[in-house]
């Protein structure tokens, strides 16, 4: 090979190590303090773990749309939550090069919280596992969470990747 050949691909291989030398995948959950989630409202969107900030946002907030949110109590006294999510695709004209997926895998978490305030400083009473919803395009997902403590007043839906 010729020298000024290796020079350039030696130079561009550390280009490129020095630049996505800061791109790390972070766990949005493990990640996130209480008292950033107490100045979220009811539903929070995370940050994706495919987030590249220097090429486009493809935060699913972009994609998603709840259509509906109801918070009742059941005959037994619990606090059931019932949110329609949509899967809208793309409509920035921001992003109108990004190919959406067709299907949406998002983890849902549900908090829920002894206060009616939500995560306002307030411990969790009881957390449901974590979910995989698959959403298609144009499809909405009603999810439902229901709390078997009987002193929940609050909860915070947590959306991610």
């Amino acid at each position: 090979m010729n020298k000024k050949i290796k020079i350039l691909m030696l130079a561009g291989s550390v280009l490129a190590m020095a630049f996505f030398g800061g791109c790390t995948a972070v766990d949005p959950v493990a990640r996130a303090n209480r008292e950033d989630m107490s100045q979220e409202g009811t539903i929070v969107f995370t940050r994706p773990a495919r987030f590249t900030p220097w090429f486009g946002n493809y935060s699913i907030s972009q994609f998603i749309e709840v259509t509906y949110e109801h918070v009742s109590r059941n005959g037994a006294g619990q606090l059931v939550v019932e949110v329609g999510i949509r899967n809208r695709g793309p409509v920035s004209w921001t992003n109108w090069h990004q190919q959406a997926p067709k299907v949406l895998n998002i983890a849902a978490t549900c908090n829920f919280y002894g206060t009616s305030a939500g995560a306002l400083g307030g411990p969790i009473v009881y957390q449901t596992n974590r979910r995989t919803l698959a959403i298609n395009r144009g499809e909405t997902f009603a999810y439902k969470a229901v709390c078997p403590v009987e002193g929940a007043n609050g909860y915070q839906l947590v959306l991610g990747d």
